[in-house]
């Protein structure tokens, strides 16, 4: 979960069917999707959610990037890593 101003958002992830810890529970019977739901925490009401239909399984972890506009992913792969900053909490 990640928490910007008055708004949650809450990583899903699909059950593990092969996995007999979960296979069991009432909640594995029904469509449980991969995906992020937004949580508008003053009124409790699901103001948007984004589903993954095929690509993706499980999510790990979710962060909030406020102010950023279409931020990219950094890689090993081109020297445009090098070019930003960490940032230490």
């Amino acid at each position: 979960m990640a928490r910007c101003g008055d708004y949650l958002f809450i990583a899903l992830s699909k059950l593990r069917h092969q996995d007999g810890t979960f296979g069991d529970l009432p909640i594995a019977k029904r469509s449980i999707f991969c995906g992020i739901v937004a949580l508008h925490l003053p009124s409790g009401h699901i103001v948007g959610h984004l589903r993954y239909l095929n690509t993706c399984e499980e999510i790990y972890d979710i962060q909030v990037l406020p102010n950023t506009l279409r931020p990219g992913i950094l890689n090993l792969d081109n020297d445009t890593y090098r070019e930003h900053k960490s940032v230490v909490r």
